[in-house]
């Protein structure tokens, strides 16, 4: 996840707190004056009025301690992504390396990069494969978008702890680890992760677990964490 994000994105975070430039989706009203870019974006879609736009509310579809964040910072134009990471997002202006999941075919030679890591696992044949199809599960005036050109998604980026929803599995697991709720991690060993996780997802004072998101990803999705990075700044 570049650091910089488009404006508009969602994503979800297993923090406490909404890392600066990110907006908790709470279904609370924000003053426009604090969010004009992210006002321009969405407007008054969820709600809201006079000086005041208010924020999807996912709280229900959100799993126990996390939460879905949207970017009120960044970029409005562009989209620099990991290839194959899944977000959610308003309807507006979409970039070219961005698709909804829709089920829709493509070309295999024109999006190999994707196909070598997804292959025909949402169906396709011998010169395309399709995306899932994620429309079932929109929220409301949200869609499920994939990043279908972007760099190498066994690479780091973005902050520690951070959350990733691909459509595969990686093979490079020192830096980024399935979200299983494997365990224990040892306080003294990470202390930094620690400090963003503490015991909420099982532990003590001592030892702590990472949250186990199998069941809140989409069939065939997995939830990577980011174990190697730097703490995400505080609003």
């Amino acid at each position: 996840m570049p650091l910089s994000p488009m404006i508009g994105l969602i994503k979800l975070f297993p923090y406490d707190f909404a890392p600066a430039g990110w907006i908790f989706c709470h279904g609370q009203d924000v003053p426009i004056d604090e969010s004009k870019d992210l006002y321009e974006m969405i407007e008054f879609t969820f709600g809201g009025g006079g000086d005041k736009f208010r924020m999807p509310d996912l709280r229900q579809v959100a799993p126990p301690n996390c939460h879905y964040c949207v970017a009120s910072k960044g970029t409005n134009v562009t989209f620099d992504g990991a290839l194959g990471e899944t977000f959610l997002k308003p309807e507006y202006y979409m970039p070219s390396n961005l698709m909804k999941c829709s089920g829709q075919s493509l070309d295999k030679s024109k999006y190999a990069d994707l196909e070598r890591h997804i292959g025909t696992r949402f169906g396709g044949g011998p010169t395309s494969f399709k995306l899932p199809d994620l429309q079932p599960k929109n929220p409301d005036y949200l869609s499920y978008v994939m990043t279908v050109i972007g760099w190498n998604p066994e690479l780091i980026d973005g902050y520690l702890g951070e959350l990733r929803l691909l459509p595969f599995e990686l093979s490079r697991t020192d830096y980024q680890v399935l979200c299983d709720g494997r365990g224990p991690w040892y306080r003294q060993v990470q202390p930094e992760l620690y400090n963003l996780l503490g015991s909420r997802f099982g532990g003590n004072d001592r030892e702590f677990y990472l949250p186990d998101l199998r069941s809140s990803a989409p069939s065939q999705f997995n939830y990577y964490m980011n174990i190697q990075a730097a703490p995400p700044p505080k609003s």
